[in-house]
């Protein structure tokens, strides 16, 4: 087992919730989850760069520093970050 699965298995049972969530029309509620499912996902890429961080904002600057200004990730991915971070 790699240190990014337990983040991988929380990302996709959150997504899951997610599109449980919406199916059911419990859109708040499915924007919370859908952010904790890409809050996992970075976290699994944030591990990849032996990279840690203590909070949620902490996550996405690191999360800009190692993968949108390399160019890895476009910078609308850090923007739809911060967005659901707000709306969640």
């Amino acid at each position: 087992m790699s240190s990014l699965d337990p983040y991988i298995t929380l990302a996709e049972e959150e997504l899951e919730t997610s599109r449980l969530l919406v199916s059911n029309q419990r859109y708040r509620v499915a924007v919370s989850r859908s952010y904790y499912a890409m809050y996992y996902a970075t976290q699994a890429l944030l591990v990849t760069k032996n990279v840690t961080n203590r909070t949620h904002k902490g996550m996405i600057q690191q999360f800009s520093q190692h993968f949108v200004k390399s160019g890895e990730f476009p910078t609308q991915s850090v923007t739809d970050l911060k967005r659901a971070y707000d709306l969640r």
